[in-house]
């Protein structure tokens, strides 16, 4: 009779309940818990200056929006200046020719 390939199986492994040699309650270190109050610190402080640092963002970005908005204002003031200012040179420059040719002919 041929003999089979397979492997026989395993014995299934003991499983050891280790929970009755805990202890009952784990105590924490006094130096774990210090530095644990130290980071919560330091992260609140983060937190705060993270707060400050957004706020006068939000007011630089503010500020920036009405400076744009006045320098538009200016630049169009300005623009108008230059429009009047150039027809009025224009005016000046045809009535002196219009002086001139009058005073020749």
């Amino acid at each position: 009779m041929p003999r089979s390939k397979l492997r026989p199986k395993p014995a299934a492994a003991v499983q050891v309940d280790f929970t009755p040699l805990l202890p009952a309650t784990v105590r924490s270190d006094n130096t774990i818990k210090s530095h644990l109050a130290s980071a919560i610190r330091r992260c609140e402080n983060a937190r705060k200056a993270l707060q400050v640092l957004q706020d006068a963002t939000r007011e630089v970005e503010t500020r920036d929006r009405l400076d744009n908005f006045e320098i538009q204002t200016l630049m169009s003031k300005r623009n108008n200046l230059v429009s009047v200012l150039t027809a009025i040179s224009q005016e000046f420059d045809a009535a002196a020719k219009a002086m001139i040719a009058k005073a020749a002919g």
